[in-house]
This record gives C-alpha cells, structure tokens and sequence, in this order.
C-alpha cells in the first residue's frame, strides 16, 4: 500500500567502500537535489574508495595474495526462483567463472519473502568466499531507498564483488493510445492529465520507482496501478486496461507483436531492438532505468578472495558465448570490479532516494 506523507529527510542514505574490502557503509550528509521541477533532500555522502586492503594486501595481485582459493564448490544463492533472468544470468556467467576457478559455482534457488529470504541466508553466511549472490536492484539500492524492512541490513550485510550486467527498462504502451512516439505519447499524456494509468509488478518494483521517474522526468500527471507480479501487468496493457508500463526489453520481448515500444531507458540502444531509440535521443533528459545484475558476498570477506572472484566473473563476461546468450536476452554484459560497481550502487541509491522521496512512497 502507498500512502502519501511527508518525506523524512534525516534519514541515512549512502554507499561507499572501505578499506577492508569494498564494503557498504550508510552514511549521513545532507544535500538538495531535484527531481523533476521540486526539490527534495536526501542525505548522502561521497564514496570513499579503498583499494588495498587494512593488511596491506593489494587487490591488484589476487591470485598470489589467495592461491589456495577455491579449494571446493562456490554456493551460488539466487533469491528468485528456476528460470527467470537473473537464473539464466547466474547459470550462464557462474557455468564459465567456475571453470576461470577450477572449481564449480552452483547455483542455489533461495525465492520466498519477496525477494529477501535469499538475501538473509547469505548475510548470514561464512564470508570465506565460498557463498555468493546474484541479486537485482530491488534487493540493495531500491530496498534502502524504500527502507523496507528486512532480516538483514543491505548496506551493512554485504559487500560487492561484481556488476555482471545491465537489462534497459522499455516504455510499451497500449495500441489505445493513439501515439506511435515517445514524443507523441507524451504530448497525448499532456493533454489528458491523470487519464493515463500504468502497471507495475507491485508497489515498490522497479517499474513502478520507473514510472514516477518518467512521471518526473517528462513533466506529466499519470496514475499507478500496482498488479501481482510483471506478467500481470504486461496482460493489463495488451488489453487496454492500463495505457504504459515500463518493464525490462527481456521480460517485455515476447509481446512486442501486441503493444507499442516507444523507447529504451538505456544510455544506448539495445541490441535486441536496434530501431528502438532511447529516451535521450528522443529529448527526455535524464530518463534512464536499467535493471542490473550483480554479485556481492558476505561483508568480512576478505579483499584478496572478492578481488579472484571478480577477476573470474569478468573474464567469464568476455567469452563469446557468454555474450551472445545474454545479448539474446536484451542483457548486456559489463563487468564493473568491486570499486565501480560501489560507485555505480551509490548513483542508485541516490537517484532511488530522490524519486521514493519526491512521489511520498512507503511501503506498509
């Protein structure tokens, strides 16, 4: 349920990496930032970034800093259930690090709790290295921004060890709406104020942070309708029952026949609709939403073991049939170390923040 109040704006906020390995900290400065044409407060504080570790272990030399790791299979813990994205993604890229390894990374379904029971075995888990997880933006930026509460501490719990790839959000709208173009359809949602409506996977989802920011962002009065998962909403627009819905390409890709694609929320096309133009080119500054998918480990893990782990799954990203599968998929890989994706979750968490505080979201 939403329910609008007022923004608390003394609330922690942030990410930066120690000196003990990468690790995510909450901090607490203040500064004013705008979203769309109101000003909010968050607080956050710049990253700090430490690349060797309180020992004196440099992170550039990972294999003879840790040349005993891995003596035995790596959990792979996926917080959602057999089949989905981050599955394939988690399979495909874990099959090749594994080997990068010498010793098999196995993949371990943990869904339930919305997302967190996943989350909270690892956080609870040994940080030896030796238990992992893949997990999306909902579970670490979006759930600090939104202060759900769960049975671990996301900026405290875990550390990052690698950004394994990034799925641009698309704006598909209804063939009702008579608009072939973003520009078009934002002139449409212009002249009809709050007649619009757009679907989510549910409150708090990705979509739906995606929707208030293309409400922002684009200047226009639409109207939130949460459904039970992505795939039920996908059906409410096809069906004309809501006019937008801004879900990854991948997810989106086997009803293109049916809805309109207006625009990819990526800083560039995708390769599965090349034609596609993004919401920049278009003119809707500022408008980018990717879905991402990373691996982090227990908070404690030594540096020399994340910085062999990441090296792995890195060159796991450049083998060819790795690529093609996930571009197959709308997903592009990235391979951002500990330290970028630090940064990159921190730009999350802000621009999260700014939005959860601008539309009055709380989850309840």
């Amino acid at each position: 349920m939403v329910r609008h109040a007022k923004s608390n704006h003394d609330s922690t906020f942030g990410l930066c990496v120690d000196s003990a390995g990468a690790r995510l900290l909450s901090l607490d400065a203040k500064e004013s930032k705008n979203v769309g044409r109101k000003k909010v407060a968050i607080t956050r504080r710049a990253a700090v970034l430490g690349l060797v570790s309180a020992a004196g272990i440099s992170l550039a030399s990972p294999l003879q800093a840790q040349a005993g790791f891995p003596d035995k299979p790596i959990r792979f813990i996926v917080p959602f259930g057999a089949g989905g994205t981050m599955d394939v993604v988690a399979r495909t890229v874990g099959n090749e690090a594994g080997k990068m390894l010498g010793q098999p990374i196995v993949v371990e379904n943990r869904p339930g709790a919305g997302g967190s029971s996943g989350p909270a075995a690892v956080a609870q888990a040994k940080p030896d290295g030796y238990t992992l997880m893949i997990a999306a933006p909902t579970q670490v930026p979006v759930a600090l921004a939104l202060k759900t509460k769960t049975s671990y501490d996301a900026a405290r719990d875990f550390i990052p060890v690698t950004k394994l790839a990034e799925e641009a959000l698309v704006v598909m709208t209804s063939r009702t709406i008579p608009a072939s173009t973003l520009p078009e359809f934002i002139t449409y949602l212009k002249a009809h104020p709050g007649k619009v409506n757009y679907s989510s996977a549910g409150v708090g989802s990705l979509g739906h942070l995606a929707g208030e920011l293309f409400k922002a962002r684009a200047d226009v009065d639409i109207q939130h309708i949460p459904y039970k998962g992505g795939p039920a909403g996908t059906f409410a627009l096809i069906a004309g029952d809501v006019g937008l819905s801004l879900t990854s390409a991948g997810s989106g890709s086997a009803y293109f026949d049916k809805i309109n694609v207006l625009a990819s929320l990526g800083e560039r096309r995708i390769s599965i609709l090349p034609n596609v133009p993004t919401a920049i080119e278009l003119g809707v500054a500022g408008l980018v939403v990717t879905s991402w998918a990373g691996v982090f480990a227990p908070a404690g893990t030594p540096p020399a073991v994340v910085a062999k782990l990441d090296e792995a799954f890195r060159k796991a990203l450049a083998v060819p049939s790795v690529v093609e599968a996930l571009q197959r998929l709308g997903i592009e890989p990235v391979g951002l170390p500990p330290a970028a994706f630090a940064r990159s979750l921190e730009q999350d968490l802000k621009l999260w923040t700014e939005v959860v505080d601008q539309a009055r979201i709380v989850i309840e």
